[in-house]
């Protein structure tokens, strides 16, 4: 249930809620939620605010303003999709491991498409040309060529812990690079961005046929056979991946 408007004290004055963190966690909140329901039209700051019982100031006071306010969201968007990749429990052989983080990471975008897409938009493109924009009276969402906070230029990066995690693996157990070397580090970061690279071109593909229509739906048995195609797609890269670990 949403927050009640501010309410009124002494006949006129508003009640303000204070510019703390929980109201910046609320308004993050608000902000996801409206982005995965409604699309990039539904960030409107006016909305977000009385959704959450404050006043557009709040959104200024605790983010700067809605560009703000969309890094926030964008982070915890990061956080969540790490924090599922976390969760893969590694497999013995470390390019398995990949393939399991693969399908972790497939799995959470298509269950977050409007939301995904945000995170992975370039920016200063609209969202709906694939691109990340946001106008001023909040019917897209607008990056206007700004460089990506540090708080979400963080959880970008952590998000690729699992996967260069596994790549090391590769990378140590093909002991081509010394362990732990630049290069052995340099070559790790190629494989986990290579992966994440190819499942999201796939991914974003899947999200677009199901705008139009032609992805599996509720059939059981044509989900069974997309989730084979893509194991079958992953497994393919990693192994390439891989076999040019040196």
């Amino acid at each position: 249930m949403s927050p009640a408007a501010p309410g009124r004290r002494g006949g006129d004055r508003p009640v303000l809620r204070p510019h703390d963190e929980a109201l910046a966690a609320e308004l993050v909140a608000a902000a996801t939620d409206a982005l995965e329901s409604g699309g990039p039209s539904a960030l409107s700051v006016r909305s977000l605010a009385g959704a959450t019982g404050t006043t557009t100031q709040a959104i200024y006071s605790l983010f700067g303003g809605k560009a703000g306010l969309l890094d926030a969201v964008l982070a915890e968007g990061y956080a969540a999709l790490a924090a599922q990749l976390a969760a893969v429990a590694p497999d013995r052989d470390p390019v398995r491991a990949l393939v399991d983080l693969a399908g972790a990471y497939r799995a959470w975008a298509l269950s977050h498409p409007a939301l995904y897409g945000a995170m992975l938009a370039p920016r200063g493109r609209s969202v709906e040309g694939g691109g990340l924009r946001s106008d001023r009276d909040g019917s897209t969402v607008r990056a206007d060529g700004r460089q990506a906070s540090a708080v979400l230029a963080a959880s970008r990066e952590a998000m690729l812990g699992p996967l260069r995690e596994q790549a090391a693996r590769i990378v140590d157990e093909d002991r081509v690079h010394a362990p732990g070397s630049d290069a052995a580090r340099e070559r790790a970061g190629a494989i986990a961005r290579g992966i994440r690279a190819a499942v999201h071109g796939w991914v974003e593909l899947e999200v677009r046929e199901a705008e139009d229509g032609a992805e599996p739906g509720e059939d059981a048995s044509a989900r069974t056979a997309a989730d084979a195609r893509f194991t079958e797609y992953a497994e393919a890269l990693a192994r390439g991946l891989a076999a040019r670990v040196s």
